[in-house]
C-alpha cells in the first residue's frame, strides 16, 4: 500500500483546552483508538468527507496525511476529540505474522524531522506520543481482502474550545521493506498543516 493510506496509529491520549493544559484522557484504551482510527481511514476511501478530515463516525475526528506538503481546512464541533498523526505506518501480510510489529516499529524508529504546534506554539514529540499497535484483523486495505495488520507512529488527541486554529506537524520516514506476503513503502516525508475551525 501506499504511505497515502498510511496515517497514524498508536500513542499517548491527552486532552487540550485550548492550546494550553494537557490532561490524561480517561475511558477508552489505546488499542481502542487506534482501530478506530484505522476504520475511520479506510472509511475515507470509499465515503464522503473533508480532505484529510474524516468527521463524525466515532466519538473522534480524525484528521489524515499524505506524503509532501498539504493544507487543509476541517471543521470541528466544540469539545469533540481530535486525533492529529505526526508520522505513522501501517504493515499487513498473510506469512510470518508475529513479525508485522517488528517491520512496523523499525520504520519508526528510524523517524526523523518531528514536529508539532498549535497556532505556532510548538511541543516536543516524545516517546509518550508513540505507541504500537498489537496485531490485529483489519479491515479490506486497498480494495483487499481483510488482512492482520500492525502499526506504529506518533500522534495525539486533543479537544479544542471555540475558535480557529492552526495546527502543523511535520515527519519523515525511511523506505519499508516488504513482509512476506505485504508491499514495500517508499521513504516520505509528511508536512501537514491543518486549519481547524471549532465551532
Amino acid at each position: 500500500m501506499s504511505r497515502t493510506t498510511a496515517t497514524i496509529m498508536t500513542a499517548a491520549l491527552a486532552v487540550i483546552a485550548g492550546t494550553t493544559g494537557a490532561q490524561a484522557q480517561p475511558g477508552q484504551s489505546l488499542t481502542d483508538i487506534d482501530e478506530l482510527y484505522w476504520q475511520a481511514q479506510l472509511f475515507l476511501r470509499v465515503a464522503p468527507a473533508e480532505n484529510f478530515c474524516v468527521p463524525g463516525m466515532t466519538p473522534y475526528t480524525f484528521l489524515t496525511q499524505s506524503p509532501g506538503r498539504h493544507s487543509t481546512t476541517c471543521h470541528v464541533p466544540a469539545g469533540r476529540q481530535v486525533a492529529i498523526p505526526v508520522v505513522a505506518t501501517i504493515e499487513y501480510g498473510t506469512q510470518y505474522v508475529a513479525y508485522l510489529p517488528l517491520y512496523s516499529a523499525q520504520t519508526v524508529n528510524a523517524a526523523t524531522g518531528l514536529s508539532f504546534s498549535i497556532n505556532g506554539h510548538a511541543e516536543r514529540v516524545t516517546a509518550e506520543w508513540r505507541g504500537p499497535t498489537p496485531i490485529f484483523l483489519s479491515s479490506a486495505i486497498e480494495g483487499q481482502s481483510p488482512a492482520y495488520t500492525a502499526a506504529d507512529g506518533y500522534f495525539t488527541v486533543r479537544t479544542f474550545n471555540p475558535g480557529n486554529y492552526t495546527v502543523h506537524t511535520t515527519g519523515c520516514l525511511p523506505a519499508q521493506n516488504a513482509p512476506p506476503g505485504g508491499s514495500a513503502i517508499p521513504a516520505a516525508c509528511y508536512d501537514m498543516t491543518y486549519q481547524l475551525i471549532v465551532r
